[in-house]
């Protein structure tokens, strides 16, 4: 075995200056080397390697060869697809495709993430004979990382990386969340190509590096995904404008509600069949709030809500819930909403409060617009019970509990209320299918399905409840466990007598009211926006002829996602344009990777073209909205 370490300690000096300040005088805890084993190393007083790490290195690395352990990313084509996003995935698909795109097998390059370095002896096996432009080395334990200093050239390293366009990467997380953590902020500062193609090496395994391996697809998908895309956030502007002078909105802290009622918050999970009845029987005594289609399945079983809370944009959450928002239950029931719910809703109810969502572009463009005093509502998000629990609790009530919010199913047949639309022969909902995506605790910790969204949803909870601690929260739902909120039988849940049109007058209080006149401010911000998207427009157009095609399109789309963040999202540019930016570079990098090198510079090509006339349709969309308001 040689010794590199002073070389590599210079090497990191240069290259990572905290690597080389924390080695220079380590010492190794408990993990040592011995003159015996010379290629080898001493854990808790046997070889790591069973005496020859050389021979047990490209041993695994042939094993790992024949079955690699490797993700792609590939967004599918959709000939219908209004979104301008999905029009140009479209147009790079058929592109990608008559240039020899290898949509199955080996790419022709990827990064490599290798978990565990050892004695790095591995490490010359895994690339020999690859293109490797990126590699990860992740190495929690620092008595390793001090031991692989010695016995391989980081500089080599490097070098290799760097002929390849791509770079030497060391990543040493102290735990699943920092790993992920640090792989997001890195996939911003070299560009989301770093994630399009992927092989991962488990050198050997830690209970780190096992949460890691067994978690990276899950990872991956947090990494790749969540990104938001233009039409998506522009109907939330227009959805915004349009209810500016329609309603009050909660955009103030807000006092604490004198009374101790309890809210219901009552969510269309699988387990609010078992409590229909009890809710019925128990009405009088809480607040009742139902959360997005909930609706159906209370007024079904006679139960009317005080509160109804709504937080989609679209307009096909509109349609669906059209039926059960006839006059008299509009008149009776407080609407709680987010800013981007389609103004026919909101105008259904005579009252209603409405959330700025936080993150958003409706949002932060009014923010702007009148002034930047807002207080935006976080954890509102991804389902309707994360909007109605923190919306409450900014609202000032007291007591919390939470009936049907499962975040996850027993069956996989069973993934709603059975008494809702998803399970009506009159709903578009009928026949929606769910699958397991990840196992979680319930209540009694047994395993139960989830899905991303529905976990995620679930932690967005427990960060509500973390942070509003004037606020109990009781768990009633027969689901996932929730941190935080005590789990109780919701027939032994007790409230107190209160008068609703008191909390209503209570909520209103706390509220603030807008006219129509901010229109120049409005004209500047649109204006801001279109101006914008003519300077990501002059990113890409430029003559990429002297330039690697290899490395192009990912350099432009960084390089257009940072100079939105230089911006300081004024009016929201930042939401409403990276997210797009973000699809092109995964989808784009993707083709690139699984394309022969001679037709890589026809396909950057296309790219330009088609994302010079996106921007183009961008700015007659942002255009036609002023002119909308113009005539208002």
């Amino acid at each position: 075995m040689g010794n590199y370490f002073s070389e590599n300690i210079e090497f990191l000096g240069s290259f990572v200056p905290y690597l080389a300040k924390q080695y220079r005088a380590y010492k190794p805890q408990k993990i040592h080397v011995d003159d015996q084993y010379e290629d080898d190393l001493i854990v808790n007083g046997r070889p790591f390697y069973g005496g020859n790490a050389r021979s047990a290195c490209v041993s695994q690395v042939e094993v790992f060869k024949k079955h690699p352990t490797h993700h792609s990313v590939s967004y599918r084509s959709q000939p219908q697809a209004k979104n301008v996003h999905q029009k140009v995935i479209n147009s790079l698909n058929d592109a990608a495709s008559d240039l020899d795109h290898r949509s199955k097998g080996k790419p022709y390059e990827a990064s490599l993430f290798i978990l565990g370095v050892g004695l790095g002896f591995h490490i010359d096996a895994l690339i020999q004979g690859e293109n490797y432009p990126h590699i990860i080395l992740v190495e929690p334990d620092f008595d390793i990382f001090y031991h692989f200093l010695h016995s391989v050239r980081l500089v080599e390293l490097h070098e290799y990386c760097e002929a390849r366009g791509g770079q030497l990467i060391i990543l040493q997380p102290e735990s699943l969340r920092d790993f992920s953590v640090k792989v997001s902020s890195l996939s911003k500062k070299v560009g989301i190509k770093i994630l399009s193609e992927i092989s991962v090496f488990r050198h050997y395994e830690t209970d780190l590096i096992d949460e890691i391996y067994c978690g990276f697809r899950s990872l991956r998908h947090d990494w790749l995904s969540a990104w938001g895309f233009f039409d998506d956030e522009i109907i939330g502007l227009k959805h915004s404008l349009e209810n500016l002078s329609e309603s009050r909105f909660a955009v103030n802290e807000c006092k604490r509600l004198d009374s101790e009622a309890v809210f219901l918050v009552i969510g269309n999970g699988p387990s609010l069949d078992s409590d229909l009845d009890e809710i019925r029987f128990k009405r009088e005594q809480f607040v009742v709030v139902s959360c997005g289609t909930s609706v159906g399945a209370l007024l079904r079983a006679g139960i009317e809500p005080d509160i109804h809370v709504e937080m989609e944009r679209s307009l096909f959450t509109a349609s669906v819930q059209s039926p059960w928002f006839d006059d008299e239950f509009c008149a009776r029931t407080l609407l709680i909403a987010l800013n981007t719910v389609p103004s026919s809703v909101i105008k259904k109810f005579p009252n209603s409060i409405l959330f700025a969502k936080n993150g958003d572009v409706g949002s932060t463009f009014l923010n702007k617009c009148l002034g930047n005093d807002w207080h935006y509502l976080p954890n509102c998000n991804p389902t309707v019970t994360n909007l109605a629990v923190s919306a409450l609790a900014r609202l000032g009530v007291r007591k919390i509990a939470l009936l049907g919010c499962d975040y996850g199913f027993r069956k996989l047949n069973h993934h709603h209320s059975t008494k809702s639309d998803y399970f009506s022969d009159k709903s578009v909902l009928k026949g929606a299918r769910y699958e397991s995506e990840v196992v979680v605790r319930d209540n009694h910790g047994n395993g139960i399905h989830s899905t991303r969204i529905f976990n995620q949803a679930r932690k967005k909870i427990e960060s509500v409840i973390s942070e509003c601690t004037a606020t109990t929260f009781i768990n009633c739902s027969d689901g996932a466990k929730i941190n935080g909120a005590e789990f109780q039988i919701f027939s032994d849940v007790r409230s107190t007598e209160f008068s609703f049109g008191k909390i209503r007058n209570h909520f209103f209080a706390n509220l603030t009211s807008y006219d129509n006149d901010i229109q120049s401010g409005l004209f500047q911000g649109l204006e801001y926006l279109i101006g914008v998207a003519e300077r990501q427009k002059q990113i890409f157009s430029i003559n990429h002829g002297t330039l690697k095609t290899s490395s192009i399109l990912n350099d432009l789309f960084t390089h257009a996602i940072l100079e939105l963040e230089k911006q300081n999202n004024q009016f929201g540019e930042y939401v409403l344009y990276s997210g797009i930016n973000k699809y092109l570079s995964a989808a784009s990098s993707g083709h690139l990777c699984r394309m022969p090198e001679h037709n890589r510079s026809s396909y950057v090509q296309v790219v330009l073209d088609e994302v010079s006339l996106m921007w183009d349709e961008i700015g007659k969309e942002l255009r036609a909205i002023k002119e909308q308001f113009n005539e208002v």
